[in-house]
């Protein structure tokens, strides 16, 4: 399935460190969500480098946590997921 924009939403950030975010969705599989540039408005949204995102699909009962590892301002993606583990 496809990244929905209004599914990734930040929790809780501090004043100058980072930021945890949350994506639920039944319908993308975690794989999907460690791919390359699958949060596609990242930049859009305040997601930096060492950000951390805590995906779900309470359906298949998946769960992952990734850090956002690059970022790039030239028009293309800006986070890029990657794999930290999943329990």
């Amino acid at each position: 399935m496809a990244y929905k924009s209004a599914k990734l939403n930040l929790q809780s950030q501090s004043i100058a460190g980072v930021r945890h975010w949350s994506y639920t969705d039944t319908g993308s599989t975690v794989v999907l969500a460690a791919g390359d540039a699958f949060f596609s408005d990242g930049r859009t949204k305040g997601m930096k480098v060492g950000d951390i995102v805590f995906v779900s699909n309470p359906t298949e009962a998946q769960h992952l946590v990734i850090t956002a590892v690059q970022t790039t301002d030239t028009g293309g993606q800006y986070a890029q997921a990657g794999d930290t583990g999943s329990a």
